[in-house]
């Protein structure tokens, strides 16, 4: 047994902002991953390259076995979650802006006091995230096509990577080197949190063989950041029993239309793209970047509330397709997390389109891709993939996005400083503690949110 100033659980997009950060502050960190540690030069070229299609697929880096429910009549289908030192950002499509100021805003008027855009709109820059825009050259006919038709909503999206086009996952970001007083251990599940009386005072790991004489590590204080699916997870299991705790799982609704590129494939020009001469491509590289622009679109109702994904193709197993993936950024219905009867997997029930505000608002974002196929310059696509044409088709067609969050919410499960109601020596930071998701993917949120918890924990001297 060891003891610690602050075990970390999760080296994911907060887990390893936070340990870095608590440590760099002069704490003694336990940085405790499930999944491998492969950072530096042990990376795989996987999850390196500018495919999340080929991160997806390195072994061990996704975790086994994980499926959600769409709908309450829909079957299982795969929930991919990110599995080893980087988390989701090692296996993600690598976008990273904010969502809108009113989505933070609407935290705190739900009880994040604090959490709302002036709060945490400064940790967006202070962040040590790499970020870089694709070049013209890398923006293939999809998403030149997406831009000629959408000028004013469709651009290159922000990605975490290198200059060179590699990767730059959170481990890459902030890993590389550790600070000397982290500790990470990798390739260690946590199977339940010590407690005495009303405080958490360390975490049992798994002895791997199946076994319950696993290692026990001791730590002042104790964060759980292992994700929306995770998290509350380890907290059922520890037998947390603070109201709210697996409630309120927020996802982004999508629909993927499969498209034929033409042959040759003709590469639109970007606007204000003078130097580009339209020349036509035979194909897009399988190796090339999957998703370089984004469209971001109204429904009518409210700004931003809709997404389209310029996916230049489906990796490897799926030559000459693309598709335009349609989301609901803006949702409203909520679903739930349990254990299962096994006492130990998850039940997840992401109950998508519940709410009549979202099936109303999805539909208007499918007559809109309707329209948009019908004209120049897509009419020279082939679509692959019907339209849904009824409420019905519109549930079976549908996908999550993989953006799993709030059910650990503040204002709810947590106060404002991310410490559990109920308990102390305990607090939760990763995409469960939002009440509600961003108009945006949540990485760049969660990485900030992170740096800010990191910054009030740091300054707390006792």
């Amino acid at each position: 047994m060891s003891r610690f100033d602050v075990i970390v659980i999760g080296a994911g997009s907060s887990g390893v902002v936070l340990a870095t950060r608590l440590a760099e502050s002069g704490r003694s960190v336990l940085l405790v991953e499930a999944g491998p540690n492969q950072t530096g030069t042990q990376v795989p070229a996987g999850i390196a390259s500018s495919n999340f299609f080929d991160a997806a697929s390195v072994p061990g880096r996704v975790w086994p076995g994980q499926l959600a429910r769409n709908t309450p009549t829909s079957g299982l289908s795969p929930y991919s979650r990110g599995l080893g030192v980087g988390g989701s950002s090692s296996i993600n499509g690598m976008i990273a802006y904010p969502g809108i100021a009113d989505d933070y805003e609407g935290w705190e008027r739900s009880g994040a006091f604090g959490w709302g855009w002036n709060g945490l709109s400064p940790w967006f820059t202070r962040t040590e995230l790499v970020l870089h825009l694709p070049g013209q050259a890398e923006i293939g006919p999809l998403g030149r096509a997406l831009m000629s038709a959408l000028p004013d909503q469709a651009a290159p999206t922000m990605l975490t990577r290198f200059a060179d086009g590699r990767r730059a996952d959170v481990a890459a970001a902030y890993l590389d080197p550790p600070p000397d007083r982290l500790r990470v251990l990798a390739g260690s599940p946590v199977t339940r949190l010590l407690i005495d009386g009303r405080r958490v005072v360390g975490v049992h790991l798994s002895s791997g063989d199946g076994s319950s004489d696993g290692n026990e590590h001791h730590g002042a204080l104790v964060i759980v950041a292992t994700g929306a699916i995770g998290s509350p997870l380890l907290l059922l299991r520890s037998g947390i029993d603070t109201p709210g705790v697996g409630d309120n799982l927020c996802e982004h609704a999508g629909i993927g239309i499969a498209l034929e590129r033409p042959t040759p494939a003709p590469s639109e020009p970007a606007p204000d793209d003078p130097e580009h001469d339209g020349v036509d491509v035979e194909t897009t590289d399988q190796d090339s970047l999957a998703i370089a622009v984004v469209a971001r679109m109204s429904s009518g109702e409210e700004a931003a509330d809709l997404q389209l994904l310029a996916l230049e193709h489906l990796g490897r197993a799926v030559p000459d397709t693309a598709m335009l993936l349609l989301g609901l950024m803006k949702t409203y219905s909520r679903g739930t997390v349990r254990l299962a009867a096994n006492g130990h997997d998850a039940d997840i029930d992401l109950h998508l389109l519940d709410d009549e505000r979202d099936m109303r608002r999805l539909r208007s974002g499918v007559d809109q891709l309707a329209a948009l196929l019908r004209r120049e310059p897509f009419r020279r696509w082939s679509t692959l993939t019907p339209l849904p044409q009824s409420d019905d088709q519109l549930r079976d067609g549908l996908g999550g996005y993989y953006h799993a969050a709030g059910t650990c919410a503040l204002g709810t499960v947590l106060d404002g400083q991310c410490r559990v109601r109920g308990y102390e020596g305990l607090r939760v930071c990763d995409s469960s503690i939002m009440p509600s998701l961003p108009r945006a993917g949540p990485h760049f949120t969660v990485v900030a949110m992170a740096e800010r918890l990191a910054a009030m924990i740091a300054a707390d001297q006792e």
